[in-house]
């Protein structure tokens, strides 16, 4: 199936579903069951991801953090960043376009807090507007000018690959995710 801007981890478990239940009931005469068997071919896997992975890079393309945000929105624990002590989860961002260049303005800058509370921060290429999230502790004073914590992409990544490496040996990783590690 086909994912567009506009879906999220959702709403693509939706389509899955959808499409898969459909091809079972298609298919089911078709099915033989051959238990005892191992599967044939160049098997990959993708790596099991924690809670803690879901911290953002500012640092990458708004596009790039907007697809990182909606892959880990509900129902999994969410993309998250820190200020200060503060944990910011996030649910939803889109980016955004501004014809206004803030190039003094660090990646993870929160350029605008909105009167509805959504947030603009800055990104490598731009903006993102972050117009769902979870402040921990909710009491936690968000203000114009702080800068989130920022984690680097390819670090992350390849933490990510070590623990799958090491936890299961003989599980290949797919070629996609090992060429993300590289290429970041």
């Amino acid at each position: 199936f086909s994912l567009s801007k506009f879906d999220d981890i959702v709403t693509s478990y939706h389509k899955s579903s959808i499409l898969i239940s459909e091809m079972i009931l298609k298919n089911i005469k078709k099915i033989s069951i051959n238990l005892g068997h191992e599967q044939k071919g160049n098997t990959r896997y993708l790596p099991q991801r924690i809670p803690d992975d879901g911290q953002i890079d500012w640092n990458r393309k708004s596009l790039e953090i907007y697809n990182f945000i909606r892959a880990q929105t509900h129902p999994y624990p969410g993309a998250f960043s820190f200020i200060n002590r503060a944990k910011i989860l996030i649910w939803y961002a889109i980016p955004f376009d501004l014809n206004i260049d803030h190039k003094k303005k660090i990646p993870g800058t929160i350029v605008k807090i909105f009167y509805n509370k959504d947030l603009l921060i800055k990104t490598n290429d731009g903006y993102v507007l972050i117009n769902n999230y979870t402040l921990k502790p909710s009491k936690f004073k968000l203000k114009e000018g702080m800068k989130m914590n920022s984690i680097n992409f390819s670090k992350q990544m390849k933490v990510i690959v070590d623990r799958h490496n090491k936890k299961f040996p003989n599980n290949k990783l797919n070629k996609e995710i090992l060429k993300k590690v590289e290429t970041g």
